[in-house]
């Protein structure tokens, strides 16, 4: 008792100490201070007119280029507000030496400007310097020494002091002219003025007759600080160093996006063009029964990816007088003698590496797109070096991969890749391969469902193949495919991957008997249920049916009235037919719940499918390339419309995001995390709150990244009771909020199964009245561009 006492007087005494310290406190002044009483710094920045750089540099220009989006994406770091100073290049940079205005973009480094201006620890991008001259112009070649006696324009800047370098370096007496502005120079230069222009590669917007002739030098360059704002020059640093951490890949891929437009991009060689004045017509030879990538169609024609790459390649480069033709060739060795005895100009798809080209006689191009290759197996495959593949003979990109990456494995050749599946299926052989492209969807054909597949780690790119010597050709290939990127490929890819999935009766029977059978069963369970009310009126009974049906009722009552009120409305609308004409908007009032029913039988049609699949263990998932950033602005996107119908307040925030794209069946994991999204729409009411993260945790397996998603509201939360089965299926608690909201209890029980199957986990915390927070945790292959 005595130590009672003497705790208890000393929690009297914190008590008054802390009461007079709040009193002390509110006396000298507010207690809080409320960060929107913070105002954000303004930074005058100079901004000066550099086509694909920046543009809009004057007031109520509207503002792009590269530099732009840099700003705007510090300002996401730093809150900065800018106010644009407009000018000449040099005037701009005099106003930084003196203090006029703040900040100045795209600056090389001196060290004669180290002591004058604050420059940055990381650059803001890296630019290439290129002369370019008309391709009218034949007195100027990329021999450099042509350029003796003609002008060359230069905008006065750090590109101008590199081009006297140059020149000086192989002693080529060149009138060099400075300009102070860009449209003077390209004014001057389209009128003749001067000869040849120097130009950024990536800073100068795309013109037709432009020929690039030579790169004459590359540098960082950097967002300089002046002198009197130290501040900004440490929060600088701060906000390039936490960008580098989150997005290490955002200057290439903001590089990447203005790549296609600039004169560096599209602006011919000499070589190039010398193959263009020679050649009208290409002729492309592609490999049958290779969806999606090449094949021929019931009418003999060519289908495929290559059927829209060939004219996309021509078209992004502005090339539009090239006639193609395509002859189909059903292996690959009888493509490569073709090509070698000059029959085709150009082979497609070639891939296996490099080394096994330079054999075949041919140069490889850019990947079209670069793809994971699958191992397909019955019995687990432990250490494919060891193993047997079975191979299609007439494709050798299968023969050469495997020679490639596992020297030591032994090869069985069959006359197919049905063959070689059914191989791997008898045991014949332990595996085969299949590009991951095409995997996904022969596996989806039932008779292959005992089979597994795993991601390999080395990727096979894709690619054009063109004959040794015929460089023209290549660079013009290879310039259309870097234009177009890897996106391009894949995104049409899709459209041909139908016709690798037959989808046969038994297919069917495998994907919705389950479903079927439940909804005959509760069908009967119903009748049962009407026919012992009827015929027996002991209440005991009825009570007893009720308690041990009560999750199956639930079920049956919403299908029955998704299935009974459009029916009803069907009969109704039938009955007023003859009103229509007077009465428009009965009808449309009755399509539109017929519409609305519809789609609740069929959401609750797919659950009831998705689970069974799942249940059998036979979901195949289709992995592919997710960009992050991208994937959370798609939840954001979805949650929005609900949220702001319903009133309430949601946000949606990434967290240490490093890794920019990841490998995952984007459709099922958003489905699982919409899953969840939807419980929190539905139990949390108006005013309410509910919070999405998507945040990147140290992940041990350096390959791997491990992505963690929460949703977190504050709405009716769940019992300690029902917590304990909130993932078991036909399961639903009381719901104060709206006794109106209908559903089958199956939502929960998707998402963890679906997360399961990816190779995640699931947890739930929640507490009634206090809201409900879902974690789901996934590690998931890094996709390095």
């Amino acid at each position: 008792m005595r130590r009672v006492s003497f705790i208890g007087n000393h929690l009297k005494n914190l008590t008054y100490l802390v009461i007079m310290g709040l009193v002390i406190s509110l006396l000298q002044g507010p207690l809080f201070v409320s960060a929107s009483n913070v105002q954000p710094k303004t930074v005058k920045i100079g901004y000066y007119e550099n086509e694909i750089f920046q543009e809009g540099a004057s007031e109520d220009a509207i503002k792009s280029g590269y530099a732009y989006e840099y700003y705007m994406k510090l300002s996401e770091y730093t809150g900065w507000r800018y106010e644009y100073v407009y000018g000449s290049f040099n005037e701009l940079y005099q106003m930084l030496l003196d203090g006029d205005i703040d900040m100045l973009a795209g600056l090389a480094y001196k060290e004669e400007r180290a002591d004058l201006i604050g420059y940055p620890d990381m650059a803001m991008g890296t630019e290439s310097y290129n002369l370019v001259k008309y391709e009218s112009n034949h007195e100027i070649t990329s021999d450099v020494e042509t350029l003796a006696g003609h002008s060359i324009g230069v905008l006065d800047s750090a590109m101008a002091d590199a081009l006297d370098e140059y020149l000086d370096k192989y002693n080529v007496d060149a009138d060099v002219v400075r300009y102070e502005y860009t449209d003077e120079l390209t004014e001057d230069f389209e009128a003749g003025v001067v000869d040849v222009l120097a130009v950024e590669g990536e800073g100068t917007n795309k013109r037709s007759g432009y020929e690039v002739l030579l790169t004459f030098g590359m540098t960082d360059y950097y967002i300089c600080v002046s002198n009197s704002r130290g501040d900004l020059l440490k929060e600088l640093n701060d906000a390039q160093t936490d960008l580098f951490n989150d997005e290490p890949y955002y200057t290439s891929s903001l590089s990447s996006k203005y790549h296609g437009s600039s004169v560096s991009a599209q602006a011919l060689s000499s070589v190039e063009r010398a193959w263009l004045e020679n050649n009208d017509s290409l002729t492309v030879g592609y490999l049958n029964n290779y969806l999606p990538y090449s094949s021929t169609d019931v009418y003999g024609n060519v289908t495929g990816v290559i059927r829209e790459l060939m004219p996309a390649i021509f078209n992004a480069i502005d090339v539009n007088n090239i006639s193609v033709s395509y002859v189909g060739y059903d292996t690959y060795e009888d493509m490569m003698t073709a090509i070698n005895n000059e029959e085709i100009d150009v082979a497609f798809p070639v891939g296996g590496g490099i080394y096994h080209s330079e054999q075949n006689g041919i140069y490889q191009t850019e990947p079209i797109v670069s793809i994971s290759t699958e191992l397909v197996f019955d019995n687990v495959v432990v250490n494919p070096s060891a193993a047997t593949f079975a191979v299609n003979s007439s494709n050798s990109m299968r023969y050469y991969y495997i020679k490639t990456y596992y020297p030591e494995a032994e090869i069985v050749y069959y006359d197919n890749i049905e063959q070689c599946l059914e191989a791997v299926m008898k045991h014949e052989v332990d595996c085969t391969t299949l590009n991951g492209l095409r995997a996904g969807e022969i596996l989806k054909n039932y008779k292959y469902n005992r089979l597994s597949v795993r991601q390999l780690s080395e990727k096979d790119g894709r690619c054009l193949g063109v004959l040794i010597g015929n460089d023209g050709l290549l660079r013009l290939l290879n310039r259309g495919i870097n234009i177009l990127t890897e996106d391009y490929s894949e995104s049409i890819a899709y459209k041909y991957t139908n016709d690798l999935y037959n989808y046969s009766f038994i297919d069917w029977l495998d994907d919705y008997l389950v479903g079927v059978l439940v909804i005959i069963v509760l069908i009967v369970v119903v009748s049962v249920i009407i026919l012992h009310i009827r015929t027996i009126r002991k209440n005991r009974v009825i009570l007893a049916l009720r308690n041990s049906n009560k999750n199956q009722l639930v079920l049956i009552e919403n299908i029955a009235r998704n299935i009974k009120e459009p029916i009803t409305e069907i009969h109704n609308l039938s009955s007023t037919a003859s009103q229509v004409m007077d009465d428009e908007k009965l009808v449309s009032d009755s399509l539109k719940k017929i519409a609305d029913d519809s789609e609740g039988i069929q959401t609750t049609a797919d659950k009831i499918i998705d689970a069974s699949i799942l249940d059998k263990g036979k979901l195949i998932l289709n992995k592919g390339k997710v960009n992050v950033a991208a994937f959370a602005k798609n939840i954001e996107g979805y949650i929005q419309p609900r949220a702001d119908a319903k009133g309430i307040n949601y946000s949606v925030k990434t967290k240490k995001i490093k890794t920019k794209d990841i490998m995952v069946d984007r459709e099922r994991l958003m489905q699982a995390i919409m899953a969840v999204i939807d419980n929190s729409l539905k139990f949390t009411g108006a005013g309410g709150t509910i919070k999405v993260t998507v945040e990147e945790q140290p992940c041990s397996n350096m390959s791997m990244a491990r992505m963690v998603f929460t949703i977190k509201d504050d709405g009716i939360g769940m019992s300690d009771e029902f917590k304990d089965i909130a993932f078991d299926a036909f399961t639903k608690e009381e719901n104060a909020l709206d006794a109106n909201l209908t559903g089958v209890g199956l939502g929960l029980t998707i998402t963890k199964k679906l997360v399961e199957l990816m190779g995640g986990y699931i947890t739930l915390m929640s507490k009634k009245n206090l809201g409900t927070e879902v974690t789901i945790t996934l590690d998931c292959k890094i996709s390095y561009n």
